[in-house]
């Protein structure tokens, strides 16, 4: 019960959103979910995940919630109503009501309302027994990653409170599974940050329960929590790589919030240069002026067995000035039926090089990838007056994108490079902009301008350049930050033609102000053969 009141204590007031729920209209994952209506029969106009939301019974959660803000007799009326209802509805096995994914947070929330408003009640109970045998026998370890381990908590968070016999064994089964899924620099395997934000939460929610939680389970949460808290940009949330959204989870600042209730805390929190080599991503957060965020994608896309929230995200990056996204990652609209899922996963969605017809994972269905490329190296380190990332990614077709991007914290960032192709094709360098980025063009350059903020692009070496917004035919220029939601955003094109088995290099300047001449294409060039020297003794 703690637990869930260290939550109401940091979320805003859901008195709005639990009399929604109530009137039978839960807005989940972009769509709205008819609560009751589905207690009398199926809807098949909602996706697969608005089905799992509404058998996971995340609006209990929310009830709960709204609750421990202000009691309302008619939530524990409504919500008792609906569970038995359920039971009714729904017996034993039926698909997608009782797959393991939406069974182990049922469980979880079902307990948290019987402790909430006492319930005495022996059908409820008895189908919580069931559920948790049930789900003991379905384990998905045919899927692994996250959906395992939210099988395990849900399955502990029952042993704990109700059925404490099977409790070590769940615990045990815990213990070995983070050993393989939590890496060496905190991050979830799987290397999408929404799903480390997801794992960390269902692990929170298991220490929050037990009265004496292991040492295995603490260091796990410890080092998550240090990887979350890196990866949490400026304005209080997660970057989008990956199948990533925001307002779907609680923000990652939240999160931190009620973790810091039950974890140490370091303090370190003013880390400007950070490296999570393991996890693939590398992060500068300038707090001087001007005060910025960048945070680059580059390694393993994920687990060779489970590559299903994986983008074409290698070699590319997000930058944020202040509290505002600038420059973006595509995010996700949604998972099966999505129109724009096979977009938003493919490499010209990214802020990175698109070699035409080419991709660096081939992702088919929904959350498929057969032939996939792969990351040669890493560079990150101080540079001059500045800090350097350089990295190279090997596409399964056998053509080589390098890239390296030298930023001067008080001046701007040079993004250069070098692709190599088996044959001669065009080959397009993106830069995703926020919807709200206002865009103008120049002899010169490209202006870009946000509120009061104000920077540009300067193409180098290209040799077409446009801008693309919401375009259908093909597909570009779709932002998705949250799950149901696109909105047309502009979408620099700096267009260029390889030739076969030879180095094709061009790129851009990003200048921190508006003032397009603040370096000449003299001295970029001059910056451009230095780095290209260091690189090639990396290698």
């Amino acid at each position: 019960m703690k637990y869930a009141q260290n939550w109401a204590d940091v979320e805003d007031s859901l008195a709005s959103e639990a009399k929604s729920i109530l009137e039978g209209n839960w807005k989940y994952a972009g769509e709205t979910v008819p609560i009751k209506i589905l207690l009398e029969r199926d809807d098949k106009t909602l996706s697969p995940l608005a089905m799992y939301g509404f058998h996971s019974f995340e609006f209990l959660w929310t009830l709960c919630l709204a609750q421990l803000q202000k009691p309302e007799r008619e939530y524990a009326t409504f919500a008792e109503n609906i569970v038995k209802q359920w039971i009714k509805r729904y017996p034993v096995g039926t698909s997608v009501a009782w797959d393991p994914y939406p069974t182990s947070y049922r469980i979880r929330y079902w307990i948290l309302a019987m402790q909430l408003w006492q319930w005495k009640d022996d059908e409820i109970l008895n189908s919580l027994a069931i559920q948790t045998k049930y789900l003991s026998r379905s384990l998905e370890y045919h899927l692994k990653a996250n959906h395992l381990i939210q099988n395990l908590c849900g399955l502990i968070i029952s042993s704990a409170t109700l059925f404490p016999s099977e409790l070590s064994g769940f615990l045990l089964l815990l213990e070995k599974e983070l050993e393989v899924q939590i890496l060496e620099d905190g991050g979830h395997y799987e290397r999408v940050p929404m799903y480390h934000l997801h794992v960390f939460l269902d692990l929170l929610a298991v220490m929050g329960v037990l009265k004496e939680p292991p040492e295995f389970l603490k260091n796990a949460l410890s080092k998550m929590y240090a990887y979350l808290e890196k990866i949490t940009l400026s304005d209080s949330d997660i970057p989008l790589f990956g199948d990533s959204v925001h307002g779907h989870l609680p923000t990652s600042e939240k999160a931190l919030q009620v973790g810091g209730k039950y974890l140490p805390v370091s303090g370190n929190t003013h880390e400007s240069c950070i490296s999570l080599p393991q996890s693939g991503y590398y992060i500068y957060k300038n707090e001087k002026e001007p005060c910025f965020n960048l945070i680059v994608r580059a390694g393993e896309s994920g687990p060779h067995f489970q590559l299903a929230h994986s983008h074409c995200d290698q070699l590319s990056y997000e930058l944020l000035f202040g509290q505002r996204r600038l420059i973006v990652d595509s995010g996700m609209h949604g998972y099966a039926g999505s129109p724009y899922r096979i977009f938003q996963r493919s490499t010209k969605a990214h802020n990175t090089v698109y070699i035409e017809g080419e991709e660096q994972l081939e992702c088919w269905s929904t959350f498929r990838v057969a032939r996939r490329g792969k990351a040669l190296w890493t560079v990150w380190e101080p540079y001059e007056d500045g800090q350097l990332f350089a990295g190279a990614f090997q596409y399964y077709t056998g053509s080589i994108h390098t890239r390296a991007m030298y930023l001067l914290p008080d001046k701007g960032l040079l993004c250069w490079d070098w692709i190599e192709t088996q044959k001669e094709k065009n080959v397009y360098n993106l830069i995703h902009l926020h919807p709200n980025m206002q865009v103008e063009m120049t002899n010169f350059s490209i202006l870009l301008q946000c509120d009061r903020i104000k920077i540009s692009v300067c193409p180098v070496d290209n040799e077409f350049l446009e801008i693309i917004t919401g375009s259908s035919q093909p597909q570009q220029g779709w932002y998705s930050e949250c799950f149901g939601s696109v909105i047309p955003n502009p979408v620099i094109v700096l267009k260029k033609k390889s030739t076969a088995k030879t180095l094709t290099k061009y790129g851009y300047w990003i200048s921190f102000s508006d003032d397009e001449t603040q370096f000449p294409k003299g001295t970029i060039q001059q910056w451009v053969e230095n780095i290209e020297k260091k690189m090639l003794n990396k290698k």
